[in-house]
Parts: structure tokens; sequence; C-alpha cells
């Protein structure tokens, strides 16, 4: 029963971690813990790898905190009351539509840049301010092809909601990071911080979706064959690590 309750308040220690939270305290309390475990185990003292263990240690910290920030991301409801949340939004719109900035907040058409209605805020509650970041930096950050892919989507023959898709690739992104082993694989082997790798991740399922659709001049019957495709063409060129050909 004692390593039983050791072997808790380590996976405790481990399950508690947050951006906060002093990475290395708490490795050094991993590590005392499981040094008390190795009698119990029949192992001499001293017998641990220790900077195998610390680097192990570390990668599975810092996927608890990714894992922890992208949900508290996604749990937090995109709320039309809070300034930041509506000056982002806007910025999305003023991103898309640099040639409409003038136009009152309150006159805007969010159904301009793919929403399903003038008020946005249904939309996200699926990801929640996941979404709202991915889709904002994605806009930020490549505004050329962002407005050329917006162009693609309001065509009447290729039709597609530009936000309300981006928005479904971003919830599917979080369940592909919460149970997915080989996205842990790759955010633990990336030299980027956090936030640009999960938006990488994301503008190369977007653009993809984007140019597969384009090419095919699909219609939203076939959304969720198209989805199934790049989620398949993804994982496979992550299994083989050729992700920089994706696309």
């Amino acid at each position: 029963f004692f390593s039983f309750f050791q072997k808790k308040d380590i996976l405790h220690k481990i399950e508690s971690i947050n951006e906060s939270s002093n990475q290395n305290v708490i490795t050094s309390e991993i590590i005392t813990s499981l040094e008390k475990l190795e009698p119990q185990f029949g192992l001499p003292s001293n017998s641990l790898n220790k900077s195998g263990l610390i680097s192990s240690l570390e990668a599975i910290l810092k996927l608890q905190i990714i894992k922890k920030t992208v949900l508290s991301l996604k749990t937090t409801k995109f709320d039309k009351t809070n300034q930041i949340h509506l000056k982002m939004v806007h910025e999305l719109w003023d991103a898309l539509r640099p040639g409409s900035k003038s136009i009152n907040p309150e006159n805007r058409n969010f159904e301009e840049i793919g929403f399903q209605g003038k008020d946005p805020s249904t939309d996200f509650r699926a990801a929640g301010l996941f979404a709202l970041y991915c889709l904002l930096h994605y806009c930020n950050q490549n505004p050329t092809r962002a407005r050329a892919q917006l162009k693609l989507s309001r065509n009447a023959k290729s039709f597609f909601p530009f936000s309300v898709v981006a928005i479904r690739f971003s919830f599917l992104l979080y369940e592909w990071i919460c149970v997915d082993d080989l996205v842990d694989n790759l955010i633990l082997s990336s030299q980027t911080n956090f936030d640009n790798q999960i938006y990488l991740l994301f503008g190369l399922l977007f653009s993809s979706f984007c140019s597969f659709w384009k090419e095919n001049l699909y219609n939203l019957t076939n959304f969720p064959k198209v989805e199934r495709m790049i989620f398949e063409h993804f994982r496979w060129h992550l299994k083989a690590d050729t992700l920089s050909s994706f696309n």
C-alpha cells in the first residue's frame, strides 16, 4: 500500500503541473519519490538513471502544460460582452477585409468572412477561444493567402463557410493533441515554442483543406470525405516524418 500511495503522489504531481509551476522543483520531487521506491523493487540505492529520467520527466511535463493550455483555451467561451474577445474578432475582420476597416463594428456582417450569422459568438461554441486564437494567428501571419482562401470560399462553385470550417479544424486539432502520440512526438521534437508549433499544425491542416477544395471543386456534401482525407494524409506524413512536404 505504501508504494501504491507513493506512485499516486507522483502521478498527482504530474497532473497538477500548469504554466505557473516550477518544473525543476516538481522534477526534483518526483525523482526523490522514485528513489524512495528503489528498495521496494529490489533495486540498489542510486540505481536510477537520473539524466535520462530528468529528460523524460521534462518531456512529460512539457506535454502536460501544452495540453492543459489548449484545454483552458478550448473551454473558455467566446463572450461577446468581453472587450478583449470582441477586439480579437474585429482584428480577424480587419485581417480578412482590410478594405472594410471603416465599417462600424456594430454593423459588420460576419457572414461575409464565413460565419453562419451576423453574430460570430455562436460558432465558437465547440472550440472556444482556442479556435479564435488559431484563426486570428493564421490570418495575421498569412494575410494574402487567407484573403485568397476567403475569396475561394465565397465563390458559388467552391463555396464553404470559411470561418466555420477553420473552427472545425481547430476543434479536430484539439482532439488530436489530446489523444495522438504522433502529435506528442512532433511537439516534443520541435525547436519552436508551443504557440508557433500549434499554429503551424492548424495552418497546415486548414491550408491543405483549401487546396483540396479548390483543386476538386467540392461542395458541402463532400465535407466529411475531404476532412477524413486531410487527416489521413496528415497522419501519414507524421508517421513518415515528411510533414514539411504536406500541403
